[in-house]
């Protein structure tokens, strides 16, 4: 009978431990399989928060590189503007003066601006008649 009863015992006690490592393995397993699929979410979802945050800084950064060279940029047309209206400014006068102080005819008054503003005869001349005032 000790046999037997021992033999029960041996078999129920491998059947115990079988089971106990079954667990383990099943807890195991989906645990690793728990911790992969954990480090694919967090990887994904920090790769989409990143692709954001850096859209937004990108956005931020473009914004000022943009309103810096807009302001450089209009900086120098109205530099350029500037200068044109002030040279146009300059011819008129110079034409005015020559019309009522100094009494020249309109062909002198051409040349002298020709040799002045350094522009070509024609431009001189269609600014002559531009600013030339009747009386």
């Amino acid at each position: 009978m000790d046999i037997s009863a021992d033999e029960e015992k041996r078999l129920e006690y491998e059947a115990r431990e079988k089971a106990i490592r079954d667990y383990n393995n099943i807890v195991s397993s989906g645990w690793v399989r728990g911790c992969e699929q954990g480090r694919k979410d967090g990887f994904r979802q920090g790769r989409l928060e990143g692709q954001k945050e850096g859209r937004k800084e990108g956005r931020k950064e473009g914004r000022k590189e943009g309103r810096k060279e807009g302001r450089k940029e209009g900086q120098k047309e109205g530099r350029k503007e500037g200068r044109k209206e002030g040279r146009q400014e300059g011819i008129k006068v110079v034409i005015e003066v020559c019309q009522e102080e100094l009494k020249l005819s309109k062909n002198d008054t051409a040349a002298k601006v020709v040799r002045k503003f350094s522009i070509s005869e024609d431009e001189a001349e269609n600014c002559v008649e531009k600013y030339w005032k009747s009386m």
